[in-house]
Parts: structure tokens; sequence; C-alpha cells
């Protein structure tokens, strides 16, 4: 039983490190857009796209909008992906219904630049909870490795 916990503790460590370093980046995206200058944009494309595998069915907004800054245009796909946790598909599909072909909308750009534009479609809160999942699984991986290691053979 000793090698399992020494090699799941581990395993489960580094599981939840990788999943709470994703969601935490798309979390301090979103805090860090926050202080950018925002510029005038147009939605081009505002799709549900729908993709199903082993883990079942998942549901996302494809966005893109296009954008001035000084005298070049631009067009980002990027967006803060507010979405709750609880309702995903339903969340998606709001952000379709939010963000129409058409709609005016603030994009916010890189101060250093310009490019990078990201529309903000809501604080992410489903990547917040992820990013709790994935300390948890951390803690849990680093102490199920010292129970192991200092219950002994």
């Amino acid at each position: 039983m000793q090698l399992l916990e020494l090699s799941a503790g581990p395993l489960l460590a580094l599981a939840g490190a990788v999943i709470a370093v994703r969601a935490h980046r798309v979390v301090a995206l979103h805090q860090r857009v926050m202080t950018w200058p925002s510029v005038p944009g147009v939605v081009v494309r505002s799709e549900l796209r729908e993709k199903t595998d082993g883990d079942g069915t998942s549901y996302r907004a494809d966005l893109a909008c296009t954008y001035s800054a000084g005298d070049r245009l631009f067009t980002t796909a990027r967006h803060t992906e507010g979405m709750s946790f609880s309702q995903p598909a339903q969340s998606a599909r709001a952000l379709v219904v939010a963000f129409p072909v058409g709609r005016i909308v603030e994009i916010r750009i890189d101060p250093t630049d310009a490019a990078d534009g990201v529309l903000i479609t809501g604080r992410p809160e489903h990547m917040v909870v992820i990013r709790r999942v994935g300390l948890a699984a951390l803690v849990g991986g680093i102490c199920l490795a010292v129970y192991a290691i200092l219950r002994g053979p």
C-alpha cells in the first residue's frame, strides 16, 4: 500500500498543479485586462461550439471582434470567458446571445501591443472554481505523499 501512496501522492499533486496553473492564467488575464485602455469594436463572429469526447460534451462561445487602434484594424478572438461553473452550456449560449454579430463592444487593448485585444465577457467564475479544485488536489497529493513517507514500511 505504501508504494501506491508514494506514487499516487506526487501524481495527484502534479495534476492539481497543472490544473491550478492553467485556470489561474485565465483568471489572471481577466484581472490584467481590466486595467488596459479600451477602444470600440464590432462583433464579427458569434457561434456556439460543441465538442464531444470521452469526458462528455463541452460548450464554448466562439466570439471574434474587429477594432481599430491608431490607424490599423485588428481582429481578436480572445475574451475573458465569463461563464459560470454550475451551468457552462447555458453560460456559453448566453454569451452568444449577448454578443451577436454586429454589436458594438468594448475591447481592452494591451498598452504595449495594440494587436493584443480582449473582449470583456465577464469574470471567468468557472475557472475560479477549477483553480480551487486544482489547489485542493495539489495539497491532497502532498499530504498523501508525506503520510506515506512518515508511515514507513
